[in-house]
């Protein structure tokens, strides 16, 4: 096979083009991982009725990796109204899910 200069060029000016809008196929691969998780620490969550945040970043480091990650996780869960986060009298922050018949 013989690639001359136009098919090359080609080529290349196809890379390029598709190169600049690569950034948006990994921010949406990474709100998909995000988007699973959530569903996962929200079942779990939910089963436990009450769990320390520390047990659900040990349980679920694998998949959400920083801290940051589980508050995105958990802020987005609070504001959907499926749990509260509570500091109890031991100082540790907890996550309580909010049976819908509370709301």
């Amino acid at each position: 096979m013989v690639i001359d200069e136009e098919v090359f060029l080609r080529a290349t000016e196809l890379l390029h083009r598709t190169e600049k809008e690569m950034h948006k196929v990994y921010a949406k691969y990474g709100e998909a991982d995000i988007s699973r998780a959530l569903e996962h620490i929200a079942a779990f969550i939910a089963l436990r009725g009450a769990v320390r945040v520390a047990e659900v970043m040990r349980r679920f480091h694998p998949i959400i990796g920083t801290r940051s990650n589980l508050m995105e996780i958990l802020d987005t869960l609070k504001m959907m109204e499926i749990i509260r986060m509570r500091i109890m009298e031991d100082g540790k922050e907890y996550v309580e899910y909010i049976k819908q018949e509370d709301l």
